[in-house]
C-alpha cells in the first residue's frame, strides 16, 4: 500500500503540488480572514467581498 502511494506522488508529483498549494493558498485566506477581522471566516468566500477586495486595489 505505501509503496503504491509513493509511486502515485513520484508519477503526479506536479498535481500534488499544485493541490498543496491550493490548500495553503485557502488555508492562509481563512486564518488571515478571520485573524484580521471580527467576521466569520468562511465570509471570504463571499463574491460580494472580492468585488470589495478588488475594487479597494483598483481604486
Amino acid at each position: 500500500m505505501k509503496e503504491k502511494v509513493i509511486h502515485l506522488v513520484k508519477k503526479h508529483w506536479l498535481a500534488v503540488y499544485a493541490i498543496l498549494a491550493l490548500l495553503c493558498l485557502f488555508l492562509g485566506l481563512f486564518i488571515g480572514y478571520g485573524v484580521s477581522s471580527d467576521n466569520f471566516f468562511l465570509n471570504i468566500l463571499n463574491p460580494q467581498k472580492w468585488w470589495h477586495i478588488f475594487s479597494f486595489i483598483n481604486a
